[in-house]
């Protein structure tokens, strides 16, 4: 399996997020040792090669010349303000947002239609692992604020719902 420019981009807004000094990861034959400020820099594993820290920068020049040239997803807009007296469905990770379970097919919901809790609403993708944006009440769909294969940051409001009664 080849990673493409989405799965690189994917991993670097995760890391650029993610709060750690040293970083190993190992994936497919991959090795990979990530670490932030110069007291963080750990001695090279025995027939490891050596791993100098990496910058933002230098992480991303080192990445890009070996994948492939696929267009990166379009980064959505944080919206938080929810209107009073509706409820907030937020993104639970970040990652590429889509509205239905497959391309071609139809979206789980639409503004203007009636959900129960916990009916699913929409699916997060991060690394090929997918996970389901469940409605936290029931209620009408008020807003789609993220536009499918967009990708979305956590805690970003995806969904606004006006609930009953």
């Amino acid at each position: 399996m080849e990673l493409t420019r989405s799965d690189v981009d994917q991993i670097l807004q995760l890391i650029d997020r993610a709060d750690f000094d040293v970083i190993d990861i190992e994936w497919k034959g991959l090795k990979l040792q990530l670490s932030r400020g110069p007291a963080a820099v750990e001695t090279p594993k025995q027939n490891a090669p050596a791993v100098a820290p990496a910058t933002k920068a230098d992480t991303r020049a080192a990445a890009a010349p070996a994948i492939v040239d696929d267009p990166a997803p379009q980064i959505a807009t944080t919206d938080t303000v929810v209107p009073e007296g509706s409820v907030g469905v937020s993104a639970p990770t970040m990652g590429t947002f889509y509205r239905a379970p497959e391309p071609g097919s139809d979206p789980f919901v639409t503004e203007g239609v009636a959900v129960k809790a916990g009916d699913t609403l929409g699916i997060i993708e991060v690394m090929k692992v997918f996970s389901a944006i469940s409605a936290e009440t029931a209620g009408t769909i008020r807003e789609i604020r993220a536009e499918d294969g967009t990708l979305v940051e956590y805690g970003q409001v995806l969904f606004v719902i006006d609930p009953d009664g």
